[in-house]
C-alpha cells in the first residue's frame, strides 16, 4: 500500500489565508503565521511571548477576554465571538475568532489554537467584486456607445472631403475643414472611450523610474508651485509591466490631484499644494478578488479639497468625474490599464493607492548561516517567500566547504556558533570573495561586535531581534549592490586626471579663464569668497602658471597669527631685537623672494602693520623687525579674505590705499551651491581620494544621493564637501551612497533650491528630458485637431522663453555670457527680452566690478 507523503504541517498552516495564533498556557503568545503577522502588522521574532491580550482586547469591549482564555485553558472548553472588536495600531477592526485547545500530548502544557477572520477584509473583497463587475458591465456600455458614436463619423468625414473637392472654392474650405476638424476630435473622444487596444508590452520596470518620469512633467507643465516630496523604498523588486501605460496611469492620477488643488482658488490661496509619492511592499494584499503574499503599492497622496464624498465609491466609473471639466474617462482607462497588470488602484479622499501585484521573482541564491534552528526556518520561509533561492546551515564549515564551488549572492550568518565563529568566517569569505555581501547577525549587540564585524568587510550588522521586514530590505539592498558591482565591472572608479582645481560651472570656468589671462603676469591679485570655497588652491595655480613657478611660493594666515607676532612673521628680525631674539631670522618676504607670497585673510591684519605692507608694495624694500639697513625683494603679492573690504574701509578698519593696491585684478571665487552642477565631480575626486589614503575602495554615490547633496545649501564649502566624503569614507559599510546614508546634520538641513527649481540639474529626471521632442509633438497635434491656426507664433515665444530662463540662470543672471550661450549677441538677447516681456533690469554690476583682465 503507498504510503502518504510527509507533509509540513506547519508550512500548511503559513499557507492558510486564515489567521492562525497560538497561546501557551501562560497566555503569551507562541506562533502565529504569515497571515496572522499581516493582519496584526508584526512579525513571530517580535510578538513570541507578548501577552495575547494586548491583542484580543479593545478597550471599550465589555466581554472580558482574559476570563474567557484562562477558561478554556483550565476545561478545555471552546468557544466563539462574532462581529469582535479589536484594536490594531490604533484602530478598530471587526473580527469573528474561535478559540479551542490544542491537544498537544501534552496535558501539562496546553495551548490554545485561536483562528481569526476579519470580517473588514471579507467585506472589502465582496465590495471590490461588486465594484469590478459593476466598472466592467459599465466599460462594456460605455465601448458600445463609442462604437456607435465611430460608425457614422467615417461617412460624414468622407462625404465632406467630397464635398470640398466638388465645390473646389476656398470660399467654402473653411467650412469643411471645421467640420473635418469636429468630427476627428469626436473621433478621439470615442477612442478614449474605447480605451487602449494595445496589449501591454511587459518588461522588467523599476516602479521609480516612471514615478520620476511623472513628477518631473508635473514640475514643468504646472504653471503653479507644487511641492513634491517623495518617500522611496528603494528595496523594492523590479515589476513586470508595460512602463508607458504605469506612465499613463500615474500621470493621470497625478494630474487630477494637481489640478483639483490649484482649479480650487479659495485653497490654492490659504495653501501651497502638496504631492506626495511613496512606495512600499504591502504584505497579504488582495487584488480583484485574489489574495497576493506580497504586492507593490505605491501612494500619490495630496493636501487638496479631496474627492467628493458622493462619488468616492464610484470614481473609477467611466463619465464619473469630480471636476466641472472632467471627461471621467481618465480614472477608468486607469483601473482597465492596472487590471491587466495584476494590479488595482483603490482611492482615499486625499490618497490614491496603486497595486501591482505582478512582482518577479528574483531567485538570487540567500545563505543563512545559524546554530538556532528557529531562526534558520523563520529566515529560510521569509525569503523563499519573496522568491530567494535559500539554504541554510548550521556551522560555518559546511558553508565554506560549499563556497567554492557554488557560491551565493548574500550570506546571512550568525557570530556566535560552534565551530568556526562568524567573524572567523567573515574574513575567510572575504579574503576569497572580497565583493559578496555579508550580513552579521547576532543576539550580542555589543559595541565590540559591531567594530569587529565592519573591521572584518561585514555589508551590514545586524542586532537580534530584528523585525523580517527590516532583514529583506537589507538583503535587498545588499543585491542591488552586487548587481550594481557586476554591471559597472567591479565598479571601477575612473580617477580624475585634474590636480589643481576642479570645476565645469560658468563661474568656475571665469575662474579658470581669469588664471589663464594672468599667466604672463607678474600683477597683484586679490581673491575674494567664502571660507572652505579654495582660495588658497587659485593662489597655487596662479604661481605654478606664473613666470615665477619656480621660486618659492610661501603662504601665511594673517588670521591665524598672534597680532604682535605679525610684523616679525613677515619682515623677520634682526639679532637682539627683542627678548629671546637670540639669532636674525627671515620673514616671508625674504623667504618668497623671486616668487609668490599669499596673505590670506588679508582683512585681519592690524591697522599698523598693513602701513609697513603698503611701503613694501609701493618701494619692494622694508626694514627687518629692529634692523636698519632696507632689504630689497622681488615678491608677486597673491592676498584673499572673504570679508567685504568695500565696507571694513568705510568702517576705518583697513586702509583705503592698501586696498586700492591690492585690488588691482580681483577673482571671485564662487561658493559651492553656486556651483552645483560641479558637486558629484567633486565628491568623487574626495571619495576616490580618501579611499587612496585610507587604503579602500571608493565609494560611488547613487544618482538620487547625487541629486540631493547638489541641492544642499553647503555652508562650509569645497572643505565642507571634502570632510563629509571622508566620513562616508570611514562609516559606510556598503559601496554606494544612498541619501540615508549621509551624515545627520546634513539630513536636517533645509535644501539650497525648491522642487521645482532643482529638476533641470538632477540627474533622475534626466530621463523625462529626452522625451520632450515628443511632447511638443504630442501639443502640437492636439492644437491643430483643434482647429488652432498659426501654432508657431505660439511656440515660439514659449520655446524662446524657456531657453532664455535657462540660459540665465546657468550663468547667475549674466546676460552676456547667457547670450554666448544661446548663439545670440547681447543687444538680441536685450530685444528678446523687452519683447517677451520679461525682467531685463538685471544687475550687471557685480559682472563689470569683477576684472578678469577682459
Amino acid at each position: 500500500m503507498d504510503q502518504y507523503p510527509t507533509i509540513d504541517y506547519r508550512l500548511l498552516v503559513d499557507n492558510l489565508t486564515t489567521a492562525i495564533l497560538l497561546v501557551d498556557c501562560n497566555l503569551n503568545i507562541f506562533y502565529l503565521n504569515s497571515s496572522c503577522e499581516a493582519l496584526f502588522d508584526i512579525s513571530l521574532l517580535r510578538a513570541a511571548g507578548q501577552p495575547v491580550i494586548n491583542i484580543l482586547h479593545a478597550p471599550n469591549d465589555s466581554f472580558n477576554t482574559l476570563e474567557a482564555l484562562n477558561n478554556s485553558i483550565k476545561t478545555g472548553q471552546a468557544y466563539t465571538r462574532r462581529e469582535a472588536i479589536i484594536n490594531v495600531n490604533f484602530k478598530d477592526m471587526h473580527v469573528d475568532y474561535s478559540v479551542s485547545q490544542l491537544n498537544t500530548g501534552r496535558s501539562y502544557h496546553p495551548l490554545l489554537l485561536i483562528e481569526l477572520n476579519p470580517i473588514d477584509r471579507m467585506l472589502k473583497i465582496s465590495k471590490e467584486e461588486n465594484l469590478i463587475q459593476q466598472h466592467q458591465v459599465a466599460r462594456q456600455l460605455i465601448r458600445g456607445v463609442a462604437h456607435e458614436i465611430k460608425n457614422p463619423l467615417g461617412g460624414i468625414r468622407g462625404a465632406t472631403q467630397l464635398l470640398a473637392r466638388s465645390l473646389n472654392d476656398p470660399q467654402y474650405a473653411e467650412f469643411t475643414d471645421i467640420i473635418i476638424s469636429e468630427v476627428d476630435r469626436l473621433r478621439n473622444l470615442a477612442d478614449t472611450m474605447l480605451g487602449s487596444r494595445q496589449l501591454p508590452s511587459y518588461e522588467l520596470v523599476n516602479v521609480h523610474e516612471p514615478l520620476e518620469r511623472v513628477r518631473s512633467l508635473i514640475v514643468n507643465q504646472t504653471k503653479k508651485k507644487i511641492k513634491i516630496t517623495r518617500d522611496y523604498d528603494l528595496s523594492l523588486p523590479d515589476v513586470k509591466a508595460d512602463r508607458d501605460q504605469l506612465i499613463q496611469v500615474m500621470l493621470n492620477i497625478s494630474v487630477n490631484a494637481v489640478q483639483a488643488m490649484t482649479e480650487n482658488r479659495e485653497f490654492f490661496i490659504d495653501h501651497q499644494p502638496e504631492l506626495m509619492l511613496r512606495t512600499r511592499i504591502q504584505r497579504l494584499v488582495t487584488i480583484n478578488g485574489v489574495l497576493n503574499k506580497s504586492a507593490i503599492r505605491i501612494d500619490i497622496e495630496d493636501n487638496g479639497p479631496g474627492v467628493p464624498e458622493e462619488i468616492l465609491e464610484s470614481v473609477f466609473y467611466p463619465l464619473v468625474t469630480g471636476r466641472a471639466k472632467g471627461t471621467g474617462l481618465g480614472l477608468s482607462i486607469a483601473q482597465n490599464i492596472m487590471h491587466q497588470h495584476n494590479g488595482m488602484i483603490e482611492c482615499q479622499s486625499y490618497l490614491a493607492y496603486i497595486y501591482l501585484g505582478s512582482l518577479t521573482m528574483s531567485h538570487n541564491k540567500i545563505w543563512v548561516i545559524d546554530d538556532d534552528r528557529a531562526m534558520r526556518w523563520v529566515l529560510e520561509k521569509t525569503f523563499k517567500e519573496e522568491g530567494f533561492d535559500v539554504t541554510s546551515f548550521e556551522e560555518a564549515q559546511s558553508a565554506l566547504d560549499q563556497l567554492q564551488s557554488n557560491a551565493p549572492d548574500v550570506i546571512l550568518t550568525d557570530i556566535r556558533m560552534p565551530g568556526i565563529d562568524g567573524l572567523t568566517f567573515l574574513g575567510k569569505v572575504k579574503g576569497s570573495y572580497p565583493d559578496l555581501p555579508v550580513i552579521i547577525m547576532t543576539a550580542h549587540s555589543d559595541l565590540e561586535s559591531a567594530v569587529s564585524s565592519y573591521q572584518t568587510g561585514a555589508f551590514e550588522y545586524l542586532p537580534k531581534p530584528f523585525d523580517i521586514d527590516e532583514a529583506l530590505a537589507l538583503v535587498n539592498r545588499a543585491i542591488l549592490h552586487i548587481n550594481k558591482l557586476q554591471q559597472q565591472e567591479s565598479a571601477k572608479v575612473t580617477p580624475i586626471q585634474s590636480t589643481e582645481i576642479i570645476g565645469e560651472s560658468p563661474a568656475m570656468q571665469e575662474v579658470f579663464r581669469a588664471i589663464g589671462r594672468l599667466s604672463q603676469s607678474h600683477i597683484t591679485v586679490l581673491i575674494n569668497g567664502e571660507s572652505g570655497t579654495g582660495k588658497e588652491l587659485v593662489a597655487h595655480a596662479l604661481h605654478r602658471h606664473s613666470p615665477r613657478s619656480s621660486k618659492p611660493f610661501i603662504a601665511l594666515n594673517m588670521a591665524a597669527i598672534p597680532k604682535d607676532l605679525i610684523e616679525t612673521e613677515l619682515f623677520g628680525h634682526e639679532k637682539g631685537a627683542f627678548t629671546g631674539a637670540n639669532t636674525q631670522r627671515q620673514g616671508r618676504f625674504e623667504q618668497a623672494n623671486g616668487g609668490t607670497l599669499f596673505l590670506d585673510e588679508i582683512g585681519d591684519m592690524p591697522f599698523e602693520t598693513q602701513t609697513r605692507l603698503l611701503r613694501v608694495l609701493a618701494d619692494g624694500e622694508f626694514y627687518r623687525v629692529g634692523g636698519h639697513i632696507p632689504v630689497r625683494v622681488d615678491v608677486r603679492i597673491v592676498a584673499a579674505t572673504h570679508q567685504d573690504l568695500e565696507k571694513l574701509v568705510n568702517d576705518g578698519r583697513f586702509r583705503e590705499d592698501l586696498y586700492h593696491r591690492l585690488n588691482v585684478i580681483r577673482i571671485h571665487i564662487p561658493k559651492l551651491a553656486h556651483r552645483s552642477e560641479d558637486i558629484p565631480m567633486l565628491a568623487q575626486h574626495f571619495l576616490a581620494r580618501a579611499g587612496k589614503e585610507l587604503g579602500v575602495s571608493p565609494k560611488i554615490l547613487r544618482p538620487e544621493t547625487q541629486e540631493y547633496i547638489q541641492k544642499l545649501p553647503w555652508p562650509g564649502n569645497v572643505r565642507q564637501l571634502e570632510n563629509t566624503c571622508r566620513w562616508l569614507t570611514v562609516m559606510i559599510t556598503g559601496r554606494e551612497v544612498y541619501p540615508e546614508d549621509l551624515p545627520s546634520e546634513l539630513k536636517q538641513i533645509p535644501i539650497n533650491k525648491s522642487d521645482d527649481q532643482g529638476q533641470a540639474q538632477a540627474g533622475i529626471d534626466r530621463v523625462a528630458l529626452h522625451h520632450w521632442d515628443e511632447l511638443l509633438a504630442q501639443w502640437a497635434i492636439q492644437k491643430l485637431k483643434n482647429g488652432e491656426m498659426k501654432i508657431l507664433d505660439i511656440a515660439t515665444p514659449m520655446f524662446e522663453r524657456t531657453l532664455i530662463i535657462a540660459a540665465l540662470q546657468q550663468t547667475r543672471g549674466r546676460k552676456r555670457h547667457a547670450a554666448e550661450l544661446l548663439g545670440w549677441g547681447r543687444n538680441t538677447l536685450t530685444r528678446k527680452l523687452k519683447e517677451l516681456g520679461m525682467d531685463s533690469a538685471e544687475d550687471d554690476e557685480e559682472e563689470d566690478k569683477t576684472v578678469l583682465a577682459e
